[in-house]
């Protein structure tokens, strides 16, 4: 698999994950009914923030910015996304933040990375 194609993988997730936590903010109140989720959409978060880092550290010297973008978002969002200890609001407060951080990500990496072969 190329590094392209890894990418255009990561960038679907991504995006998909932005699709459904879009859904999820129309079709559940912020309370109670979202909880549950919005912790569902954390772990797929945290799934995908693995996967971007792995995909980081393959990336090559010509793709610095791309892997210093992934470690800074890394490093901000990873600890909201197991934060355990948050009053139920802060942490959907963390959930919600932490995806869109992650969608402004992948917005960013398909701009560095589009010349990639």
């Amino acid at each position: 698999m190329t590094t392209l194609d890894v990418w255009t993988a990561l960038s679907a997730r991504i995006r998909g994950l932005t699709s459904a936590s879009h859904l999820a903010a129309e079709l559940l109140t912020a309370r109670n009914d979202s909880v549950g989720v919005m912790v569902d959409l954390g772990k797929h978060a945290s799934a995908i923030l693995r996967d971007l880092r792995a995909f980081g550290s393959t990336l090559d010297s010509a793709s610095d910015s791309a892997s210093a973008a992934i470690n800074r978002v890394a490093e901000k969002i990873g600890p909201m996304l197991v934060d355990t200890t948050s009053s139920t609001d802060m942490r959907q407060i963390h959930l919600r933040s932490s995806l869109v951080i992650l969608a402004a990500l992948e917005v960013e990496l398909s701009y560095l990375l589009r010349d990639l072969n």
